[in-house]
């Protein structure tokens, strides 16, 4: 089932002009890439693996944004990196979680703090990423040839290493990858905008309630009420102000994929600051739109009033 607002979405490879493309293959072991372009955000950066967009958490940049840095290599047969430009409007400050990761292999040596380590059946300790040192053992997350490993299958701190290393007994039967990536606190960044998600009603929201009830009225002026649900129904409307046309064909593309209030799909209360989720359908005129000035004939450039009204449907 859709959901509300995030499936309410645009492609910034359609929406937005792209600067530059560059295309790598095979890409397995590898896990930084150049752009074409020098970029100022991972917002400006598309990232295609095997035709599947990329969120912009996965990776980061270097090389004063020449460089893609992904935290696992895509290990992808196609990898599209496009360099795109995003308007100052729809970019947004995001908190994500700090991943700190070194990678292993059986093929070749890492060296992390002056010290060599390969995975060769016979090791047992190595080194978490240099940048950080855990304070605790949740923090630390070890993956084997792609699968996650439980806790209990290794020991920290190490015994050689202490809390800049982790044991693993019994010693790896030489898979081809032993990546330890390590969280640490948060950093804030850059992004685009993607979905309605990013784009909250801007002049409040109405909410309602209604039970469905049958009336009778009799030729005397007697009525009698009878209840089809003791379930009340609650209604949304929420309006959106002065948004492009980027927003605005999202909303109509959305609308247009459930067939107006043909189909239900599932109302996420965040957007309202709400807790939880509803299913929900389109109500009554379902998709007010009115358009508020433009510039130009692009989507950027045109600017619009938007209503939507959403009714609960029980399943």
């Amino acid at each position: 089932m859709a959901t509300y607002p995030n499936d309410a979405s645009w492609s910034a490879e359609n929406v937005f002009s792209a600067l530059n493309s560059v295309e790598f293959t095979n890409t397995g072991a590898t896990t930084d890439f150049n752009l074409g372009v020098y970029v100022n955000t991972v917002g400006e950066v598309f990232a295609i693996v095997d035709s599947i967009v990329q969120e912009t958490t996965t990776y980061t940049l270097s090389n004063s944004g020449g460089t893609v840095n992904f935290l696992t290599a895509p290990d992808a047969s196609n990898l599209t990196l496009r360099s795109l430009s995003i308007p100052s409007e729809y970019k947004k400050i995001q908190s994500v979680d700090q991943f700190y990761t070194v990678n292993y292999s059986n093929t070749s040596t890492t060296v992390v703090d002056s010290n060599t380590y390969i995975i060769n059946g016979v090791d047992t300790a190595f080194a978490v990423p240099v940048d950080v040192i855990p304070s605790a053992k949740e923090q630390i997350f070890v993956i084997v040839d792609g699968t996650v490993q439980p806790n209990d299958s290794y020991t920290w701190p190490s015994a050689t290493l202490g809390t800049v290393g982790i044991d693993i007994s019994p010693a790896l039967d030489t898979p081809s990858s032993l990546e330890i990536r390590v969280i640490s606190g948060t950093s804030r960044y850059t992004s685009r905008k993607d979905s309605m998600a990013d784009r909250k009603p801007d002049i409040g929201y109405s909410e309602g309630r209604s039970f469905d009830s049958v009336s009778f009225e009799s030729q005397a002026g007697y009525e009698s009420y009878r209840l089809r649900s003791r379930r009340p129904k609650r209604t949304y409307e929420l309006t959106y102000t002065n948004i492009t046309g980027i927003e605005k064909q999202a909303l109509q593309s959305f609308y247009d994929a459930r067939s107006g209030n043909f189909e239900k799909f599932t109302f996420d209360l965040d957007h309202i600051n709400g807790i939880g989720n509803v299913t929900v359908r389109f109500e009554g005129e379902n998709l007010d739109v009115q358009h508020k000035g433009t510039r130009s004939s692009n989507l950027i450039d045109n600017y619009y009033d938007v209503t939507i009204r959403l009714k609960e449907s029980f399943i």
